[in-house]
């Protein structure tokens, strides 16, 4: 239905995301898997509406306990039919990439998800990804799937849900990725619970298998030769230069 999907659409509200933190990233590599951690909060709205995570990365999970987010649709997004959707997100950023990416391929999303709240008269969940620039702004269009229903699409014990989508996007040297779990609901404050950073709640995502680096610099060897030709020719120049002065003054 076109009206959740509206609705999950604005799941990654990266908008609102402060400025001025940097961090550093290998290129992912094809297949790799990146784990939802908590080293920190970098954003959480006093809602619950909006909760921006460092960070997910390569390492598996070791806690036996675990981690948990609250997640509220509390963010006013489209009058339908059903009433208003409102929408929620929790998002991990991965670390800045040091090269540019080629992704290409499906992305999968396995995230433990359960609510303590009654389904209302619609309700969702969904899973995307977006890229991140320096200046800590969206860059394209944000890729993202979703699930819906008139009843609970959730339910009440942790349960892994998976999410695939469709990616095709040049990650620039210095962008994040950034990776989305997202509520929406027709009532205002509905909940769900994102369970991750444990060996028994492995919320995570897989990268596809088609991942080239991009290379946006003159390899380095390459940039020598080309240096040491314009050095050459430029004393060559000069050495003709150089012959013609001369030739000149014995003919006056």
């Amino acid at each position: 239905m076109r009206t959740i999907a509206i609705a999950i659409s604005v799941l990654i509200a990266i908008s609102i995301l402060p400025t001025g933190f940097a961090l550093a990233q290998a290129p992912p590599m094809s297949g790799e898997v990146f784990y939802y951690h908590l080293n920190s909060e970098i954003y959480h709205s006093q809602n619950d509406s909006a909760i921006l995570i460092d960070e997910a990365n390569l390492v598996v999970p070791t806690n036996s306990s675990g981690r948990v987010l609250q997640v509220a649709a509390a963010i006013p997004n489209a009058t339908t039919i059903f009433g208003t959707i409102w929408v929620g997100t929790a998002a991990w950023l991965t670390e800045p990439l040091n090269d540019s990416t080629l992704i290409l391929g499906t992305v999968s999303f396995t995230v433990w998800l359960s609510s303590d709240d009654a389904c209302p008269s619609l309700c969702g969940i969904g899973a995307g990804v977006a890229v991140l620039n320096q200046q800590n702004q969206t860059i394209g269009n944000y890729v993202y799937t979703f699930t819906y229903g008139h009843s609970n699409v959730l339910t009440s014990t942790p349960a892994p849900y998976t999410f695939n989508v469709n990616l095709d996007r040049n990650v620039s040297a210095g962008q994040r990725l950034v990776f989305a779990a997202g509520v929406g609901s027709t009532t205002e404050g509905w909940r769900i619970n994102v369970f991750f950073d444990s060996v028994q709640y492995q919320s995570r995502v897989q990268l596809p298998e088609d991942i080239t680096v991009v290379p946006e610099f003159v390899p380095g060897a390459t940039l020598l030769t080309m240096l040491v030709a314009i050095v050459l020719s430029f004393i060559v120049q000069r050495r003709v230069l150089r012959s013609k002065q001369i030739r000149n003054l014995h003919a006056c």
